[in-house]
Order: C-alpha cells, then sequence, then structure tokens
C-alpha cells in the first residue's frame, strides 16, 4: 500500500504556495513470521544434522539459516508431508513464498482454511523449479484470487530427491 505525505512549503517573497509530494512504500508484511506451525513430521536429531530436530517452528522464523525439516527415515508415504501455519485470525492471503533447502518438492499445493478443519485448494504447482522467480531455490506462489483464510498449508505430494521435504522459510503474505 502506498503512502504518501503531502508537505506545502512558501516560495521566496513572492509568496506562490507549492505543494511537494513525498511518498512511501511499504514492503508487504510477511503474515506467517512467528506464528503457531504445525508440520505431518520433523526430522530429529542425528549425526547429520549436528544433533539439531528440524522443527516446524524454524520456517516461520525469519532466519533463512534454520529450517524444517520432515520425516523420511521411517515413513511408508515419504512423498506425503504437510506444514501448516496458524495466523492468529482471518486475513487475506494473495502470496506464498517458499525458500527451500535442497530436498524441495516436485509438486505441491497451497490449502486455506477458515477452521483448520476444511480446506480448500488456492493453487497447486508442478515442476515448481520452472517457475522459481530469484533464485531456484524460491518459490513465490501468487494466488489468482485473494482469499480470505486463517490457516495456510503447504501440502507437499512429491519429492525431488530421495530425502524428505526441506525449507529454510514457509511465507505467507
Amino acid at each position: 500500500m502506498n503512502k504518501c505525505t503531502r508537505f506545502f512549503a512558501t516560495i521566496s517573497i513572492s509568496l506562490s504556495l507549492m505543494t511537494i509530494s513525498a511518498c512511501s512504500w511499504s514492503q508487504p508484511v510477511n503474515l506467517a513470521l512467528g506464528k503457531a506451525v504445525q508440520a505431518s513430521s520433523f526430522e530429529n536429531a542425528n549425526t547429520h544434522s549436528g544433533g539439531i530436530d528440524f522443527i516446524a517452528d524454524y520456517a516461520v522464523d525469519g532466519k533463512a539459516n534454520t529450517r524444517w525439516a520432515s520425516d523420511w527415515h521411517g515413513d511408508p508415504d515419504k512423498d506425503k508431508a504437510w506444514i501448516s501455519v496458524d495466523l492468529g485470525r482471518e486475513e487475506t492471503v494473495s502470496e506464498v513464498r517458499i525458500l527451500w533447502e535442497d530436498s524441495y518438492a516436485k509438486k505441491f499445493a497451497i490449502l486455506l482454511s477458515l477452521d483448520g478443519q476444511d480446506w480448500a485448494t488456492a493453487a497447486e504447482i508442478e515442476n515448481p523449479r520452472a517457475m522459481a522467480i530469484k533464485s531456484p531455490r524460491q518459490n513465490i506462489v501468487k494466488l489468482d484470487n485473494p482469499q480470505k483464510a486463517r490457516y495456510v498449508k503447504l501440502d507437499l505430494r512429491k519429492r525431488a530427491t530421495g530425502y524428505g521435504y526441506s525449507l529454510f522459510e514457509f511465507e505467507v503474505y
């Protein structure tokens, strides 16, 4: 949203009045930042992870050096996983951004809900690397029709690697 402030200034002795506009554009607000998050699973601490659990909270902490990873070790259906954020109140959702680690999804969907129980598909994505804008690791999914939701779920449907899914950030705008 653009915010403009008008200033009125008197120029020299002639007392003519001139209008000067100073505009500032605010950055969009990540509605998921620091909010409550759940996931179908997470990768437990192990020697590969340096003893760190890759919990869902890391996907909404605003840090590009922490990450959530799904558990892929003992899960019989390793392709099915999800992560969901509670925005705390009903918001208009127009965009979802995902910053992947190497273990990204070949196929995923963005689901929205007002109550956390009934989900509607807002977008389905196949071959996300082809749609990557800023980097092959980032997907920006702009919804065709912004929608009201309190809960936003990233429904992961097909892995691109032999590991589980792993993402640094799950952002909602």
